[in-house]
């Protein structure tokens, strides 16, 4: 029987990034992965934030020059109709399958062991043995990195976490630009993403919300038949990092920003966060993210108060007081 020092299920940017980071340290790594690699396009807006950034320049250095980032220095939020430009640090956008491309590739090209369009049958958790159909393998770690319905995590726990939905649709024409849209009529947000490819148009945290396609088309005056897809995301309030030897980062983990919808960040930094302590400390050096998705919360809950959100939105830029705070917030969401 094949042995791996660690079998990660779920070839995404959470688990092909902590593959790279255990083959440096001379693990032997295998990957299995449901989807075809080929054909796998995950729904995202593509925004990269500083930290995220910063994070992969750590992990991948110079390599990252291979993936097509765009800078921006500002990014717009409109509120019931009024607009205002928010100047921050710099963010960047991508193009999703560009990024999780590249992350397998370097997996691959570092020695790493990859099976697409392959579903694991059964775990046996106690004598550390994953079966799919044709083979069986046995590993000393094993980490669920197979995103917001985790396999893994429901055959562990027997229960699934919860869930917010996002639908999204490509637009050929480029605006160049990054805006949130908040309306008192809705739960949720809109946004507008251009990235060096396409321009996104999708809302988040939709789950409340009846109707969804008809608020879609009717904000950003679409017709009824433009291509859109949906998906199902993290809330951010169901966080499982480990039990025992088996462990799970990104979507599988429950991480994510639960404001912004925010995934990036948090699938290389658990990813990043793992690989320097595969045992209980994992949970300890996770502690600044789940610490900061705590205060997501809080601000989550103050950017959906309709009557917070109007009152502080009207002093921005006049009150140095409100900018002040407003502008704190922000530079902890991004």
């Amino acid at each position: 029987m094949e042995y791996f020092d660690t079998i990660i299920i779920g070839a995404g940017l959470a688990g092909c990034t902590l593959g790279n980071l255990l083959l440096n340290k001379k693990q032997t790594v295998m990957i299995v992965e449901s989807q075809d690699l080929k054909k796998k396009n995950k729904l995202c807006g593509g925004i990269v934030t500083t930290k995220a950034y910063k994070l992969l320049f750590k992990i991948y250095g110079t390599e990252l020059a291979k993936i097509d980032f765009k800078k921006f220095d500002t990014f717009k939020v409109n509120n019931n109709g009024i607009t205002k430009e928010i100047k921050m640090h710099s963010i960047y956008t991508i193009d999703r399958k560009d990024l999780d491309d590249f992350v397998v590739n370097q997996f691959k090209q570092c020695g790493g062991k990859v099976i697409d369009n392959t579903s694991y049958e059964k775990i046996d958790f106690k004598n550390k043995i994953i079966y799919t159909s044709e083979k069986a393998f046995k590993y000393n770690h094993l980490v669920g990195a197979d995103g917001v319905f985790s396999k893994v995590r429901n055959d562990l726990t027997g229960k699934r976490q919860k869930m917010n939905f996002a639908i999204e649709s490509e637009n050929a024409i480029k605006n160049e630009i990054i805006q949130i849209d908040f309306f008192n009529h809705f739960k949720g947000y809109a946004w507008t993403i251009s990235n060096n490819k396409t321009n996104l148009r999708g809302l988040g945290d939709v789950s409340q919300n009846t109707d969804i396609q008809n608020i879609f088309l009717n904000h950003f005056y679409l017709k009824n038949d433009i291509p859109m897809r949906g998906a199902f995301l993290p809330t951010g309030n169901n966080i499982f990092l480990r039990k025992g030897d088996i462990f799970f980062v990104g979507d599988a983990a429950g991480l994510i920003s639960p404001v912004s919808g925010e995934g990036i960040y948090y699938a290389v930094s658990s990813s990043y966060n793992l690989s320097k302590s595969m045992n209980w400390f994992y949970k300890v050096r996770m502690w600044k993210d789940r610490f900061i998705i705590f205060n997501h919360r809080i601000s989550k809950f103050l950017i959906y108060n309709t009557y917070i959100r109007n009152f502080f939105y009207q002093f921005y830029g006049k009150s140095k007081t409100i900018s002040f705070l407003i502008d704190l917030v922000l530079k902890t969401l991004l």
